[in-house]
C-alpha cells in the first residue's frame, strides 16, 4: 500500500514538473535566415546577430586565393565573416577592423564578427608569410 502511494506522489511530482517545463519554454519564434544572391555569386545571409540584425558572408580561403574577391555591405551593418580554409594553412585579416581569424588548416573554419562603422574601401588578406604579396586579398567596400 505505501508503495502504491510512492509511486503515486512520484507520478504526480513528474507530471507537475513537465507541466511548468513546456510552460515556462521560449515565447518568441524566430525565423529562418534568408539567404540572397549578391555580387557575382557572393552568399550573403541576413541573420539576427546578438540582438542586432546582421549579415554573414562565407569567404574561403586557398592557395593563393580568397573567394569572394569582394564583400559589400552598408556602414553600422554588423558583419559576420565565416572563413573556411580549403587548402593550405591561412587566416583573415581586415586591420581597419581589427578582425583576425585564428590560423586555420585545410578543412578548418573560424568566424568573426565586427560592425562596419566607417565607410571605404579595405582590403582583408592572409597575413600569413608572404600569401598577402602572393596575392591572397580580397576588398571589403562599406557604402
Amino acid at each position: 500500500m505505501q508503495k502504491n502511494a510512492i509511486i503515486a506522489l512520484v507520478l504526480t511530482l513528474l507530471a507537475i514538473g513537465l507541466y511548468f517545463m513546456f510552460q515556462s519554454g521560449p515565447k518568441t519564434i524566430q525565423t529562418p535566415p534568408s539567404e540572397v544572391i549578391v555580387n557575382e555569386g557572393t552568399k550573403e545571409t541576413t541573420v539576427d546577430l546578438t540582438g542586432d540584425t546582421g549579415k554573414v558572408f562565407e569567404v574561403t580561403g586557398k592557395n593563393f586565393s580568397f573567394e569572394p574577391k569582394e564583400v559589400k555591405v552598408t556602414q553600422g551593418d554588423r558583419v559576420q565573416i565565416v572563413f573556411k580554409n580549403e587548402g593550405g594553412t591561412h587566416n583573415f585579416v581586415l586591420d581597419e577592423f581589427n578582425v583576425n581569424t585564428k590560423t586555420t588548416n585545410t578543412g578548418e573554419t573560424d568566424t568573426v564578427e565586427f560592425v562596419a562603422d566607417k565607410a571605404g574601401t579595405f582590403e582583408y588578406h592572409c597575413g600569413i608569410g608572404n600569401h598577402r604579396a602572393m596575392g591572397m586579398v580580397g576588398t571589403l567596400v562599406v557604402e
